[in-house]
C-alpha cells in the first residue's frame, strides 16, 4: 500500500516548490496556508528552513529517502516550528522504516497545529502501512475537514476505498469532491473511475448516490457523458432530470436522442443553430432522430456544399424518404460510393415507395448471400 502514496506526496512537493519559487522572487510576499482549518498568510515553511526543505523534497521525488530524511531533520531544527514541515519529516521517517519515530513526530506536529491537512494525510499513510484501513479512512476524512478547499484528503480516501474493493463508495467520495468550485484535480480521477467501473457499480453509484444530491454542473455533465458512453441513456436522462442540469446544447441533444425523447429533442433543435449542436452533419442526424425532416434536409444540403461525403448523401436521402419524396432521394443514393451503404439506402427507398414486401425479400436475400 505504502508504495502508492508517494504520488500524492510528489504532487504536494511540486506544488510546494512552485510556491517557494514565488517566495524567492519576493521574500516579503505572504503565502496562504491552512492552520487550524483556516487560511493564514505567511511563509509556507519557516524561511530559515527553505534550502534544506527544497533539497529534501527533490530527494524524496528521486526516491533517495535517507538523504531526504537528513535534510528534513535539518530543516525541522528551525526556530519557527511548522506542522507541514514536521509532517514531511514524519513521512520520510515512515519511508525509512521507522514508524515509531514517524508517530512521535506526528504527535509533536499535532501540538503545533491540530488541524493540519498534511499531518492527517501522513497519519493516513502510517495507518495504511499498518493495514489499519479504518484508521486511514478516518485520517483522510479529518484531512478534508481541516482543509475543505483542498482535494487531497478525498483523493486519498477514494484511492483507499477503491483498493479495498469498495468502488461505489470511492465514486461517491469523488462525486462529492467534484461538487466544490475548486476541484480541478478531482475531475480527471472522477472521469477515470466512471470509465473503469463495471456497469453494475457505475449504475448503482450514479443512480442511487448521484440522484441524492445536486453536484455542480460539470460533475453532472461528466456523469451524463459517462452514462451515454456506456449506452445507458435512461440513467443519463434521470440524472439530468433529477438535477435539472443545464447542459451544453450538443450534450443535451445527444442525451434526448439516445433516450428517444423526440418531442423534447425537436423543441431543443428549434431553439439552437447548428454551431451549438456540433455542426451541420450532426444537426442533420439529430433532426432525423427528432422527426424534423425539413431541418435535416436543409442541414445536410448545406454540409454537402462544404464537404460532400457518402454519409451526408445518405442523410439527405433519408430526409427526402421521410418526407415522402423517394424520387428526390434516388440521385443522392446513386452518388453514394460505398456499396453496402448504397444497397441499404436502395432498400429503404423501395420500402418508402410502397414496395415493402420486395424490400423485405431483397433484404433476406442479401443476408443469405455469401461474402464476396
Amino acid at each position: 500500500m505504502l508504495q502508492r502514496f508517494p504520488v500524492i506526496a510528489i504532487a504536494l512537493a511540486l506544488a510546494s516548490l512552485l510556491q517557494l519559487a514565488a517566495c524567492a522572487g519576493n521574500a516579503a510576499r505572504p503565502i496562504p496556508r491552512t492552520l487550524g482549518g483556516a487560511s493564514v498568510p505567511g511563509a509556507f515553511v519557516p524561511p530559515s528552513a527553505y534550502e534544506a526543505y527544497v533539497r529534501a523534497e527533490l530527494l524524496l521525488a528521486e526516491g533517495r529517502t535517507r538523504e531526504a530524511l537528513g535534510q528534513l531533520e535539518l530543516a525541522s531544527t528551525a526556530p519557527d516550528e511548522d506542522a507541514y514541515l514536521l509532517s514531511r519529516l514524519a513521512y520520510a521517517q515512515l519511508l525509512s522504516g521507522d514508524k515509531a519515530a514517524a508517530l512521535r513526530t506526528l504527535e509533536h506536529a499535532a501540538k503545533v497545529d491540530r488541524c493540519s491537512e498534511q499531518v492527517w494525510l501522513t497519519r493516513g499513510a502510517v495507518a495504511e502501512s499498518e493495514s489499519d484501513f479504518a484508521a486511514a479512512s478516518r485520517a483522510y476524512q479529518h484531512a478534508t475537514e481541516c482543509a475543505p478547499r483542498s482535494e487531497h484528503g478525498e483523493l486519498a480516501l477514494a484511492r483507499l476505498l477503491e483498493q479495498r474493493g469498495n468502488a461505489v463508495a470511492a465514486l461517491d467520495v469523488l462525486v462529492r469532491a467534484a461538487e466544490r468550485p475548486a476541484a480541478a484535480r478531482v475531475e480527471p480521477t472522477l472521469q477515470r473511475s466512471l470509465r473503469d467501473a463495471d456497469t453494475a457499480t457505475f449504475t448503482h453509484a450514479l443512480d442511487s448516490l448521484g440522484l441524492q444530491r445536486a453536484p455542480r454542473s460539470s460533475a453532472v455533465q461528466q456523469a451524463i457523458r459517462a452514462a451515454l458512453d456506456r449506452k445507458l441513456p435512461r440513467l443519463a436522462l434521470r440524472l439530468s432530470e433529477a438535477h435539472r442540469a443545464s447542459l451544453p446544447p450538443a450534450l443535451e441533444a445527444e442525451l434526448l436522442a439516445a433516450a428517444g425523447a423526440r418531442a423534447r429533442l425537436a423543441a431543443l433543435l428549434a431553439q439552437r443553430d447548428a454551431a451549438e449542436l456540433g455542426g451541420r452533419e450532426r444537426t442533420a442526424e439529430l433532426s432525423l432522430a427528432a422527426g424534423a425532416y425539413e431541418r435535416a434536409e436543409l442541414e445536410a444540403t448545406s454540409a454537402l456544399a462544404e464537404a460532400p461525403s457518402d454519409r451526408l448523401l445518405a442523410l439527405r436521402a433519408r430526409a427526402a424518404l421521410a418526407l415522402g419524396r423517394p424520387a428526390q432521394a434516388l440521385p443522392d443514393i446513386a452518388r453514394i460510393g460505398a456499396p453496402e451503404l448504397r444497397r441499404a439506402m436502395l432498400l429503404d427507398a423501395l420500402a418508402a415507395s410502397g414496395a415493402d414486401a420486395l424490400a423485405s425479400e431483397l433484404t433476406e436475400i442479401a443476408a443469405r448471400a455469401p461474402e464476396p
